[in-house]
């Protein structure tokens, strides 16, 4: 664990004088000054992260339970389950991509599963040809760059704080993601320009 944040540790007190800076700068952005949002727990976004993997999922952890086996990787991992889920809940924006770390635990217990089965190689085909599909639907073309040029060239250099601003920030524009609505108007008394 300690060689894996090594060279994290060692770019942030390189950096800032401080190992622990981008942990400060995540609990900064994400918690500390985000108590003004209150959001509850979403299950749509669990749903959304797992997909299909929830049966696989749940079949896997009821398998566990009634072996009453645990090995070591399986407290690690359902280890895992709980951090994942007690930080998403107790951050005050709650989006599905919060619950990235969700994944590991879903894949592990999944693959609990489909080991105990016999036709094991042929349900990992069908699962890897299913998610190849779903991805191909998934793809979406983006607008055409100039419209997002015009609107930036209409900026006069100020800061921007937009919905897309990582289009912005692509074309070479600092950005912002959008402002709550209860920054809005001290944004834009502060020059900010707001680009929906």
């Amino acid at each position: 664990i300690i060689l894996f944040f090594a060279p994290w540790f060692v770019y942030n007190f390189y950096l800032s004088g401080n190992p622990l800076t981008s942990v400060a700068d995540a609990y900064a952005e994400n918690v500390k000054f985000r108590d003004y949002i209150k959001m509850p727990f979403s299950f749509s976004d669990v749903l959304e992260v797992s997909g299909y993997y929830i049966l696989f999922f749940a079949f896997g952890i009821y398998k566990l339970f009634i072996n009453r086996k645990f090995k070591k990787m399986d407290i690690l991992m359902l280890a895992v389950l709980a951090i994942s889920l007690f930080s998403y809940n107790t951050i005050p924006i709650k989006t599905a991509r919060y619950l990235f770390n969700l994944t590991l635990p879903l894949v592990y217990f999944s693959a609990v599963w489909i080991n105990k089965m016999k036709m094991w190689r042929w349900i990992t085909l069908l699962i890897i040809i299913v998610n190849f599909s779903l991805a191909s639907f998934d793809f979406t073309k983006l607008e055409s760059r100039g419209i997002y040029e015009e609107v930036v060239s209409k900026t006069d250099g100020c800061m921007i704080k937009s919905n897309v601003w990582p289009l912005i920030n692509y074309l070479g524009r600092a950005s912002e993601p959008f402002p709550g609505k209860e920054e809005i108007a001290a944004d834009i008394n502060n020059g900010t320009r707001i680009i929906l």
